[in-house]
């Protein structure tokens, strides 16, 4: 006759040191940002886990029910989360331990928002600056032609007598004679042939 004797020893569940992105009761996490929360166990027989929300049981299909992870989270991840791990051997339950985590889902940090505002603002800076200065420019240049205009049809009433030069023939030079409109002939006496 043969007897077996179970040498497996009865371990109580206790939780092992959190590694993972969860260390504390209170997980901060940005709206949009991967978060999972650790509930590492141990026991003998190894224990079960099960995850509540605000009181409330999760029924979810966990890979590594000892980790829940939330991809991209959202507002409404916000909560109080319960992890509860027990064990049982043969028909006897033991009493389960508790781990609570809170976790709070904000919105992204405010320090891209205040440098993506800075560098607009020097962004609009710039831009205003340069059209300022284009706009100065044309109004310079609006200014030089009107000018430069108003010189040329007096240069070419009065002349510019004083710049001949005897070494020029005259219709190099007949820019700067005066022009004189006794000369001018009207259209109508005009006549071909």
């Amino acid at each position: 006759m043969e007897v077996f004797v179970n040498a497996t020893d009865y371990r109580p569940v206790v939780f092992l040191n959190a590694s993972g992105s969860v260390k504390g009761k209170l997980v901060v996490v940005e709206i949009g940002k991967d978060v999972w929360l650790n509930c590492s166990a141990g026991g003998n027989p190894t224990p079960s886990v099960t995850w509540y929300k605000n009181g409330l049981r999760i029924n979810s299909s966990l890979t590594d029910p000892q980790k829940l992870y939330f991809e991209r989270v959202i507002d409404e991840d916000s909560g109080n989360y319960t992890c509860e791990a027990q064990n049982h051997r043969d028909s006897k339950t033991y009493k389960p331990i508790h781990r609570i985590v809170i976790l709070k889902v904000v919105l992204p940090s405010s320090k891209g928002l205040i440098a993506g505002l800075i560098a607009t603002g020097v962004l609009i800076f710039i831009m205003v600056f340069v059209v300022m200065k284009l706009f100065w420019r044309v109004k310079k240049e609006v200014q030089f032609r009107s000018s430069f205009r108003e010189n040329e049809l007096y240069l070419f009433e009065k002349g510019n007598v004083g710049e001949l030069n005897n070494d020029c023939t005259a219709d190099e030079q007949a820019q700067l004679l005066p022009y004189d409109r006794i000369w001018e002939v009207p259209k109508q006496d005009i006549e071909f042939g």
